[in-house]
């Protein structure tokens, strides 16, 4: 019961991360296809968070971006990475935080080189989930025999070794 409630609000945020890690990938997308229609990056976000309004990500991170660049008067960089009123400051994802950091290098290239990064990296993750999914299939192959193997023939293994032992103390007894 301590431990559980110890780690209950760690486990929250580990999986509201996890949601929003799922999420990043769709989002980059809409946002991608929007500044391939050659749209600044602070419509693309506010077209982001309206047209995904269930998603975790599009509140917390494209509308805080989003309002730190019209509210407070953020530059782009500012408004995602700022160590006070940035975006990702409560934000623990690599993964977010590392794609964010090339969103925001790419729209410094220009609209569509950021547009085409964008595409690029939402096929990528899209991938790289196919292939997590494939490996966890994988394993848990593997892992169901070696279950089998603990349960069933381990035991079997185990009594003939000692009945064997016991024979060959008793011989050379």
């Amino acid at each position: 019961i301590y431990f559980n409630y110890s780690n209950i609000f760690k486990r929250r945020i580990q999986e509201e991360t996890m949601k929003m890690e799922y999420e990043f990938k769709d989002s980059l997308y809409v946002i991608a296809s929007r500044m391939g229609e050659n749209k600044p990056i602070e419509e693309a976000l506010r077209h982001a968070q309206k047209f995904l309004p269930d998603y975790v990500i599009s509140q917390k991170l494209f509308g805080k971006t989003v309002d730190n660049i019209n509210l407070l008067g953020m530059p782009l960089e500012n408004a995602v990475f700022d160590p006070n009123y940035g975006a990702l400051k409560n934000n623990p994802s690599s993964l977010i935080r590392t794609s964010m950091k090339l969103l925001v290098d790419s729209v410094k290239m220009g609209v569509e080189v950021s547009a085409r990064t964008l595409m690029s990296l939402s096929l990528q993750l899209q991938n790289s989930d196919k292939v997590n999914k494939m490996l966890s299939i994988l394993v848990k192959n593997i892992t169901s025999t070696m279950k089998t193997m603990a349960v069933f023939i381990a035991p079997v293994v185990l009594g003939i070794t000692t009945a064997l032992q016991k024979i060959v103390m008793i011989s050379m007894g």
